[in-house]
């Protein structure tokens, strides 16, 4: 089985996928955590994460891609073998933080994702579930101001936006976690719906 978990910075889906793994984990399957990007964007990512314009969200929308059509090899090797495959982050990431910036292009959120979706074709491994957290634009950067690390996302009208394309255009492919619920019911509920 392969699952995602999506959501906006900020929506614990960090915390919430090694929380899952442990908890499968101690009823003997094997789980393989990984995420997206698999590299770091402090390299060339780093610097387009920044600038909101159409031109930089394409170039990370291009470099997204090809870095998901690598991974997916190595998520196909791990379900081959039997693991269930937990990843941080996959396709519609993409889809909603490049799709919002791109519609100045496209014009509608539909178009945006009708033009991704036919660029991604080349992603044949998809999730079996695609578990989306939902928080607050507002709860979003209240989290993120206490991290350590800031990546460029940190901005409320932004996040904003990239939550209308979870909560709207994407929502049909989602199961959506109230992400501002307790760490302990979101892995219950998860692991739920996993293990049936």
């Amino acid at each position: 089985m392969f699952v995602a978990l999506e959501g906006i910075d900020g929506s614990g889906k960090t915390t919430v996928s090694s929380r899952l793994r442990e908890k499968l984990e101690s009823d003997g399957i094997k789980v393989f955590l990984t995420h997206e990007p698999t590299f770091s964007v402090d390299s060339i990512a780093g610097k387009l994460v920044s600038q909101r314009d159409a031109e930089s969200a394409l170039k990370l929308f291009f470099m997204f891609t090809e870095d998901r059509y690598r991974h997916q090899a190595e998520i196909s090797e791990k379900l081959d073998q039997g693991y269930l495959v937990l990843c941080d982050r996959y396709i519609y990431s993409s889809f909603a933080y490049q799709g919002s910036l791109l519609e100045g292009i496209f014009g509608t959120p539909e178009r945006v994702v009708t033009w991704m979706s036919g660029v991604s074709e080349i992603i044949k491994i998809r999730p079996d579930l695609n578990v989306y957290l939902d928080i607050s634009a507002d709860t979003a950067i209240k989290r993120i101001w206490n991290r350590r690390n800031i990546t460029g996302f940190e901005d409320l009208q932004y996040l904003d936006r990239v939550r209308s394309y979870y909560t709207g255009v994407l929502r049909k492919h989602l199961v959506i976690m109230n992400g501002e619920d307790s760490i302990e019911r979101i892995v219950d509920a998860i692991y739920r719906i996993i293990r049936q």
